[in-house]
């Protein structure tokens, strides 16, 4: 007579829901990589956010089509180079990133035109880069996650 021993398979229970919150995503477009750092810097300093970079409109809007985006930081004026503030008015609007808020950050806000944004429902604020420092952005969108985060 022979001992067998039946191999017994351990079993897994299902997986439990996380109770790990999806940080948002924020996406910093600038053409000048040391304003973009700055921006990363302080989002990742404070943690609570995942961070993306573009560094003109095509790479942006490519990124916007293929992630989910919470928030938009961009520069309201480019060198020519990727494309201008209304090519990524209009990809933004076309990627699926609905709820996405945008913060343009600009040193000429007066400059900015609000028709398309406001043609397109796009969340935004214009930000001036004379009167607010990336600081103060940053802590715009912290308090916009949190407004949400209560919310949800």
């Amino acid at each position: 007579m022979t001992n067998r021993i039946a191999a017994i398979s351990p079993v897994s229970p299902p997986d439990a829901p996380s109770l790990e919150k999806k940080k948002p995503t924020v996406l910093i477009i600038d053409d000048q990589m040391p304003m973009r750092l700055a921006f990363k810097m302080g989002f990742d300093f404070n943690g609570n956010f995942n961070v993306l970079e573009a560094r003109n409109v095509l790479s942006a809007i490519e990124i916007l089509e293929n992630q989910e985006v919470d928030y938009v930081i961009a520069d309201g004026f480019y060198d020519g180079i990727g494309g201008k503030l209304d090519d990524l008015v209009e990809g933004f609007s076309a990627s699926g990133n609905k709820g996405a808020e945008l913060f343009v950050f600009t040193g000429a806000p007066d400059e900015i035109s609000t028709d398309l944004l406001d043609s397109k429902g796009i969340k935004y604020e214009i930000v001036s880069k004379i009167k607010h420092s990336i600081n103060e952005v940053i802590k715009k969108v912290e308090e916009k996650r949190k407004a949400a985060e209560a919310l949800s």
